[in-house]
C-alpha cells in the first residue's frame, strides 16, 4: 500500500489520558471473563470477543500431569480449563498460546489463570520470553494490576527494544503508563506513537486513540477539530489502492488490519463524537455508512473473522439503535434493536462464548427498551425469554456471584413489566438481602459493596425516575441503611462500609433533586463533600465522591458555582500536574474550569 504522509496532524497537545481499547495486549482477560450486567441491563452487545473452542487432548494431558505433581489443584485445573474453552481477548488467542507455546510457557500461563500463583506463572513466562511478541504478550498479562504493574512496564519497554518500530508497542506502552496513573508520561508515549504512524491506516489508528483521549479528558472544545481530522483521515484511507472488501476469505487475526474493518471502526468513533456533541441528525448517516461497510465484510469471512465481523456489525446496529431511539423514530427504534439481537443469537447458537454469555443481558436491555416505550407484553417476553438463559450460565459458572444477582433482577423487572409493584418491590428487597447474607459470609468485597451502591441507582435510571417509584427508592435506601448497620456491628469501622455511606449518601441527595427537594439535595451534596474532603488521600473513590458532590452542587446552588469549582480544581489540578489523577476523573479539569470561566455549557441539560 502506498504510504501518506500528508494526513493532518493535530494542532493541540495530547490529553492527560488514554483508552487503548485495541490494544494487543490481553489485558483486562480475567475481569472480562466474569463481566455482566448490572442490574440496568447495561451489558454492550459487542464488549467481548471470545472464541469457543474445546480444549485439545494436549491442553487436557498437561493440566492432569499438573494436578498430579501438586502444581495446581483439581479446583484451579477446572478453572484454567473453563478459560481454555472460553478463550480472551480480540488480538489475543489463549488457546493458541496454551497449544503452540513450550511446556513451561504454557504452565506459566496455566499458573496466571489462577490468583494463588499467578505472580509465579508471571515470573515463568518472563523467564521463557525472548521474542518482542513474547514480551508484549506478557505485559498483557501483568497490567492492570497494581502489584504486577512494573512487570508489565518491563516487558513492554523489552518489546519496544527488540522492535523499536513497531506501532502497536508503542500503543501498548502508553495503555500501561495510563493504567497505571502516569497520565503525562502516557500523553508523551502517545505522541510518539503519532509521530511514528506512517500509513493511512496507521495514521488513523493512532488518532482514534488520540480523540479517545480527548473525550475521556471531557475535552470537548477540541471535539470539532477532531471530526474534521478522523473525516479527512477516513477519506484518505478509502482512497489508497487497497481499500475496498477483502479479495480472498479471510480466516483469522487479519481482519482487524483490513481497511474496510478500520473504517467501519473509525466511523463508529466518528459517529460517537456527533453522540458527545448532541448532533444525532448527523450521527445518524455516519452510522448507517459503517453498517454499510461491515456488510461488504462479513461474506468474506470464515471462522474467528467471521465472529469478530458479526461482532462488529452487531455493535454497529445497537449504536443505531440507540440514535434512532434519540430521534424518536419509533419501531425503526426497535427494529435495529432486534436486528442486534439476532446477531447476538446467532453466534450463540454458533457456540460463541461472549454471545452465549450476553444474550440474557441483550434480551434483558431490549426488555427495558420496550417497557420504557410502553409495551409491557413485547417486554415480558423478551425478560422472560432471558431468566431462563440466565439459570444456564449459572449452572456453568456457579463460582460468578454477580450472575445470582443479575438473575434475581430479572425477576423484579418480570414483576415490573406485568404491573405488579408490590412483588417487585419485594424481589428487589430479596436481592439487597441476597448481598447482604454474602458479605456478612464472604467479608466485604468491594464488588459487592459496588453493587450493592449501584443498586438504587439502576433502578432510579430504569424505572424512569417518576415520583411513584421514587416512593420505593427512599425504603430501599432505608434497607440499605440497614444493611450498613449490621455489617458495622460485625466487622467494625471499614473503609469499605464508608463507601457504602457514602454512595448511599449522594443517592438520596439525587432523588431529592428529582422530586424538587432541591434545599435538602444541597444540603446532603455539601455534607458529602465535606466528608470526603476529611477522607484519607488513599480512601478508594475519595475523588469521585468530592468531585461528583462539588458537580452537582455547582448545579443546584448556581451563584456559588464558582466557588464549588476552586474546591473541585484544588483537589483535582495537583494531581494533575503530578500525573495522579485518575482516568474516572479528567472530567473535573475540563468542566471546572468551564464553571469557573463562566461557560454557560458547562452544566448540559436534563435531556443531554
Amino acid at each position: 500500500m502506498a504510504e501518506d504522509t500528508t494526513a493532518p496532524t493535530r494542532t493541540a497537545p495530547l490529553a492527560p489520558a488514554l483508552k487503548d481499547s485495541a490494544a494487543k495486549a490481553t489485558r483486562g482477560l480475567w475481569t472480562a471473563l466474569v463481566a455482566m450486567a448490572t442490574l440496568g441491563g447495561a451489558l454492550g452487545l459487542y464488549q467481548f470477543f471470545f472464541d469457543r473452542e474445546p480444549a485439545s487432548l494436549p491442553t487436557t494431558e498437561l493440566v492432569s500431569r499438573m494436578i498430579e505433581t501438586g502444581r495446581i489443584t483439581a479446583e484451579n485445573a477446572d478453572t484454567l480449563l473453563a478459560l481454555l474453552q472460553d478463550n480472551v481477548a480480540p488480538d489475543s488467542n489463549l488457546q493458541s498460546v496454551f497449544d503452540e507455546g513450550s511446556d513451561a510457557q504454557r504452565e506459566a500461563i496455566a499458573m496466571i489463570a489462577v490468583g494463588s500463583t499467578r505472580e509465579r506463572g508471571l515470573e515463568l513466562l518472563r523467564a521463557e520470553a525472548e521474542t518482542a511478541e513474547d514480551w508484549s504478550a506478557l505485559a498483557g498479562f501483568a497490567s492492570g494490576r497494581k502489584e504486577t504493574g512494573d512487570i508489565a512496564m518491563e516487558a513492554i519497554r523489552k518489546a519496544i527494544a527488540l522492535e523499536p518500530g513497531e506501532l502497536r508497542y508503542l500503543l501498548q506502552l502508553a495503555s500501561i503508563q495510563s493504567g497505571m496513573g502516569d497520565f503525562a508520561a502516557s500523553q508523551r508515549t502517545l505522541a510518539s506513537a503519532s509521530a511514528l504512524a506512517i500509513t493511512p491506516e496507521e495514521k488513523l489508528r493512532t488518532l482514534i486513540r488520540e480523540i479517545d483521549a480527548d473525550e475521556t479528558a471531557n475535552l470537548t472544545d477540541r471535539r470539532e477539530e477532531n471530526i474534521a481530522l478522523l473525516t479527512a483521515v477516513i477519506d484518505r484511507v478509502r482512497n489508497t489502492p487497497d481499500y475496498g472488501p477483502p479479495t480472498q476469505k479471510v480466516t483469522g487475526e487479519g481482519l482487524t488490519d483490513t481497511p474496510t474493518y478500520l473504517v467501519t471502526y473509525a466511523l463508529i468513533s466518528l459517529t460517537h463524537l456527533h453522540y458527545k456533541a448532541q448532533d444525532f441528525e448527523a450521527a445518524l448517516p455516519v452510522a448507517q455508512e459503517a453498517l454499510k461497510e461491515i456488510e461488504t465484510v462479513v461474506p468474506m469471512t470464515e471462522g474467528r473473522a467471521r465472529e469478530k465481523a458479526l461482532v462488529m456489525k452487531q455493535r454497529v446496529l445497537s449504536t443505531i439503535a440507540t440514535l434512532m431511539h434519540r430521534l424518536e423514530r419509533g419501531e425503526e427504534h426497535f427494529q435495529a434493536h432486534e436486528s442486534a439481537l439476532a446477531l447476538n443469537r446467532e453466534l450463540a447458537e454458533q457456540g460463541n462464548v461472549a454471545a452465549i454469555r450476553t444474550l440474557p443481558g441483550a434480551l434483558y436491555s431490549l426488555a427495558h427498551e420496550y417497557h420504557l416505550g410502553g409495551q409491557n407484553e413485547r417486554a415480558v417476553e423478551r425478560v422472560a425469554e432471558a431468566i431462563p438463559l440466565q439459570d444456564d450460565l449459572d449452572r456453568r459458572y456457579p463460582d460468578e456471584w454477580e450472575r445470582s444477582y443479575f438473575r434475581q433482577a430479572m425477576r423484579a423487572s418480570m414483576a415490573q413489566f406485568e404491573g405488579d409493584t408490590e412483588k417487585q418491590a419485594a424481589q428487589e428487597a430479596k436481592l439487597i438481602e441476597m448481598i447482604e447474607d454474602d458479605l456478612l459470609k464472604d467479608g466485604l468485597m468491594p464488588e459487592r459493596i459496588s453493587y450493592l451502591i449501584r443498586l438504587p441507582q439502576s433502578v432510579r435510571v430504569y424505572w424512569g425516575g417518576k415520583p411513584k417509584t421514587l416512593e420505593r427508592l427512599s425504603p430501599q435506601l432505608a434497607q440499605i441503611d440497614g444493611v450498613h448497620a449490621r455489617l458495622l456491628k460485625r466487622f467494625g469501622p471499614h473503609e469499605q462500609l464508608d463507601r457504602l455511606k457514602l454512595g448511599v449518601k449522594l443517592e438520596r441527595a439525587l432523588q431529592h433533586e428529582m422530586i424538587g427537594n432541591t434545599d435538602t439535595a444541597i444540603d446532603i451534596h455539601r455534607e458529602l463533600a465535606d466528608l470526603s474532603d476529611a477522607l484519607p488521600d488513599d480512601f478508594e473513590g475519595r475523588g469521585g465522591f468530592l468531585l461528583y458532590a462539588l458537580y452537582y452542587l455547582g448545579k443546584l446552588d448556581s451563584e456559588n458555582a464558582v466557588q464549588h469549582a476552586d474546591r473541585a480544581l484544588e483537589y483535582a489540578e495537583p494531581l494533575a500536574a503530578e500525573g495522579k489523577l485518575k482516568t474516572g476523573e479528567q472530567w473535573a479539569l475540563a468542566h471546572f474550569t468551564k464553571v469557573k470561566n463562566g461557560d454557560p455549557d458547562a452544566y448540559p441539560s436534563d435531556e443531554d
